[in-house]
């Protein structure tokens, strides 16, 4: 593995109505890796991303033992706000765009307090999704559903992160949108030394994109490897995922 960036271990997180949604997990990310954490609805991995993020307390969640270090430095306790200083950006599930603000605005609006170093260009979103560029000046709500997934993406990347957590990229889209979104994600971290971690349940597509995944049930790895390996995985896999064989779907897309 990469040199480490991210490590999880023991983490435990309950929520105030009381659903125990993560057990003991232990995961890691290293210096511009690409991590997926894959499982059913209800596995846990949403709540994964908000105990990485410092977003667990806006949930009501708690974390009740564990640790999480960025770099070494133990920010388990991290408010969002340092969490995303030190370069951590998340993409959450439902994009978060401003539907009553243009697509320039929503680009811009993630520069404002940046240093200058640290700036990326508009230019720079719009060559990784061209249509951005077409659609400027248009509302964010007005962007179809894969677009305005693009300029959350776009949005992300200006800031320059280390690394970007990603909640559900694929939700209600088609899988050909999807893999144009995971390319253009793909070619800008790789360019940057991004670290993506991809929080997906559809395991298909992800592991498409991914260099290696964790498998979530009931808050719980189940089993972890690179994407070849739990391509191959076949029974082991799909008992948790739903998907008879990995291999062969990978075709159909």
């Amino acid at each position: 593995m990469e040199q480490e960036l991210i490590s999880v271990r023991g983490l435990d997180v309950a929520y105030a109505s009381g659903a125990h949604a993560l057990r003991g997990l232990a995961l890691n990310v290293g210096i511009g890796e690409r991590v997926g954490i894959i499982g059913a609805n209800g596995a846990g991995k949403t709540t994964v991303a908000r105990a990485i993020t410092g977003l667990a307390s806006a949930f009501r969640a708690t974390i009740r033992g564990g640790r999480i270090t960025l770099s070494g430095r133990d920010i388990t306790r991290w408010p969002a706000w340092k969490v995303l200083r030190e370069g951590v950006v998340t993409i959450p599930e439902g994009r978060g765009v401003i539907s009553d603000m243009t697509v320039e605005d929503n680009l811009r609006l993630v520069l404002v307090g940046l240093p200058r170093a640290q700036r990326s260009t508009l230019a720079e979103a719009f060559s990784m999704y061209p249509v951005l560029g077409e659609r400027r000046r248009a509302m964010a709500g007005l962007l179809s559903g894969g677009e305005q997934q693009m300029l959350a993406v776009a949005r992300a990347l200006l800031a320059r992160p280390r690394l970007i957590v990603a909640d559900e990229l694929s939700l209600g889209l088609a899988p050909k949108v999807v893999k144009e979104i995971l390319n253009g994600l793909s070619a800008r971290a790789a360019g940057e030394g991004t670290a993506v971690l991809l929080i997906e349940q559809a395991a298909v597509l992800s592991l498409q994109f991914v260099d290696r995944a964790y498998v979530l049930d009931q808050g719980k790895v189940v089993t972890q490897g690179t994407s070849a390996e739990l391509r191959r995985a076949g029974d082991t896999t799909a008992r948790y995922l739903g998907i008879a064989d990995l291999e062969r779907s990978e075709g159909l897309l």
